[in-house]
């Protein structure tokens, strides 16, 4: 198998300087380090932490509850003797799972329904208890893993995040109606978790020059076809990239590849000295929750951010300590060089040039213009 790390080491060390620092402000480790790790895991008892928060939330709504906790509202919802056949007692969860579980931007429905449980809110009480004989019975000692799976048991068993989130949805809704999003919001609630817990192994690159080709060679990428990376109309057509080759100071490719030295994920960053900040281009993934982390990423460097179906929508430009402010958007340009490209690549940003200049932009021209539209290596003339 080849592997993208092994052959950038056979040349140079990974990775040389120019490589590893997009600018002064910006470092590769500084990058790789936004990337979640995963270590040894720290359990806690649910009951206890709900017991908390609740009491908490009761008392920011309604003031001193005069020790009404949560479970004092369990032991009034359901009698003691369900209770305590529960042994809800038994029942750990990790602290980082924890943390996922209650973290804003996890809040949607699927969390909201299991982990912000309202007990007194909820119709079907038989429902709630046999949520709680579930987790109690097999899914106690739950934590965090990675692919996409959940760890159970003490013996370490594995089930499909979207699975267990289905089946206690199942529970919670028995005789009910579902939400119309269900399906969706389970699936962006799988890509959420993918993407928290499952890049540990993943390693960033970014590239510049001719090394910005093997990107673009799918004997570099993961097997993984049928994917948008995989169907990517630009794969394999390196004699494409030489637009991309001779600007190494203004167009990088941000990769990401798994523990094979496999890329999972390529996207192109365009520098935009006039706002000193990076336009982080449409990401060509093999999954969503991968496309996600890189976005995650991008983001939290204050990065212009290509979003799917929209462009470039938002402007930021950074000050000297690369805290952003947001500019009007009136369209946005760079300008390259063109010296000995005589073949082009599809783009899908920048995919627009006046024909009296060298300055690629994100406006739309209908006249005297170049259109970057093709995979065929020309550039549609538009005069009139």
């Amino acid at each position: 198998m080849i592997n993208l790390i092994d052959t950038l080491l056979d040349v140079r060390p990974f990775i040389n300087y120019e490589s590893c620092t997009i600018h002064s402000d910006i470092s590769l480790s500084e990058i790789t380090g936004t990337i979640q790790n995963t270590d040894k895991c720290e359990y806690v008892s649910l009951p206890n932490y709900l017991d908390l928060k609740e009491t908490k939330r009761r008392s920011d709504l309604y003031g001193n509850t005069s020790g009404t906790t949560y479970r004092t509202i369990i032991n009034s919802t359901m009698c003691r003797e369900i209770w305590a056949k529960l042994k809800i007692d038994n029942f750990i969860i990790s602290k980082k799972l924890l943390n996922y579980f209650t973290d804003n931007k996890c809040n949607n429905y699927v969390i909201s329904s299991l982990f912000n449980l309202k007990v007194e809110s909820l119709l079907n009480r038989g429902s709630l208890t046999k949520v709680f004989e579930i987790l109690t019975s097999k899914y106690n000692h739950l934590r965090e893993g990675e692919g996409g799976y959940l760890i159970y048991g003490e013996k370490g068993n594995q089930i499909r995040y979207g699975k267990f989130i289905n089946m206690i949805l199942d529970t919670l809704y028995s005789g009910q109606r579902y939400p119309s999003q269900r399906q969706q919001e389970v699936e962006r609630t799988v890509d959420i978790y993918k993407s928290t817990f499952s890049t540990s192994q993943y390693r960033v690159c970014v590239l510049s020059g001719d090394d910005i080709k093997l990107g673009y060679d799918r004997d570099y990428q993961s097997r993984s076809r049928d994917t948008m990376l995989g169907n990517s109309c630009m794969n394999d057509k390196l004699y494409l990239l030489k637009l991309y080759t001779v600007n190494p100071d203004k167009i990088y490719l941000f990769v990401i590849t798994d523990e094979q030295g496999k890329i999972i994920s390529r996207n192109l960053m365009w520098r935009l000295k006039k706002y000193n900040n990076f336009v982080f281009d449409r990401v060509y993934a093999i999954d969503n929750y991968i496309r996600k982390t890189v976005l995650d990423i991008a983001l939290n460097e204050n990065w212009i951010v290509y979003q799917e179906g929209r462009g470039i929508q938002e402007i930021f430009k950074l000050n000297d300590e690369g805290e952003s402010k947001k500019i009007p958007l009136k369209g946005i340009s760079i300008k390259l060089n063109f010296d000995g490209v005589h073949d082009y690549p599809y783009l899908d940003t920048f995919h627009h040039q006046r024909i009296w200049n060298k300055k690629l932009t994100n406006k739309l021209f209908s006249k005297f213009t170049y259109k970057y539209y093709n995979t065929g290596g020309q550039r549609s003339k538009i005069i009139w």
